[in-house]
């Protein structure tokens, strides 16, 4: 027996692809960010690719808000107005869908905790990622000219490099990666969570309503 597929599906559909684009974007942009901060080879492919897709929404930004100092606000203003997007587009494609009980709920105070909350969880998410592959990498031993290679190895060792001059190698084991995400877990859970939670209880509790 065959299921319709309605307009509603379609909608939920494209929510999702909306979500899913979204989310896959600002990781690129986190991952350009971290790259940035360590002086990359430009004529790195990994480098070249990711300035060529991030370019188009970073370098606007950098125009309206430069630099202060050594400090580079336009990622992080880009990833919180591509989450603010995400969040009002997605929810009102399944509002319209009937989904979900609409936006009803989020106030604009409650969109920014929840787009900080986001940003920072991602950001962690990413340097749990690279770290992990790292290790990996470090058991198989590959061609470490390979750029994707030399790219992880570049994006990993600001995070893992302090944390082995305190925590020596127990004979062949590298103990940093492990210590480096059981930080970044510890600040998921002292940081992250109450900001998540806080947004729940400003969703429920709206003062400037949309």
């Amino acid at each position: 027996m065959f299921t319709l597929i309605t307009l509603n599906d379609y909608i939920r559909l494209t929510a999702h692809i909306i979500n899913i684009v979204i989310i896959v974007y600002i990781w690129i942009i986190i991952i350009r960010a971290l790259i940035s901060w360590v002086n990359p080879n430009p004529f790195n492919p990994v480098v070249k690719f990711l300035r060529d897709i991030t370019d188009p929404v970073l370098v606007p930004a950098r125009r309206l808000f430069p630099a202060g100092g050594m400090i580079d606000l336009s990622p992080i203003i880009v990833i919180l107005i591509l989450l603010f997007l995400k969040i009002m587009i997605v929810q009102t494609l399944l509002y319209i869908s009937g989904t979900t009980q609409g936006v009803e709920g989020l106030v604009i105070l409650g969109i920014f905790v929840y787009a900080v909350a986001m940003m920072l969880n991602m950001i962690i998410n990413v340097i749990i990622f690279i770290v992990v592959v790292r290790a990996i990498l470090s058991w198989i031993s590959p061609d470490p000219r390979n750029p994707i290679v030399f790219s992880i190895y570049v994006l990993s060792e600001p995070f893992l490099r302090p944390v082995k001059r305190i925590i020596p190698s127990v004979g062949t084991i590298d103990l940093s990666p492990l210590v480096v995400i059981l930080i970044m877990v510890l600040l998921k859970i002292v940081l992250i969570n109450p900001l998540f939670a806080l947004y729940k209880y400003l969703a429920f509790h709206p003062v400037l309503i949309f």
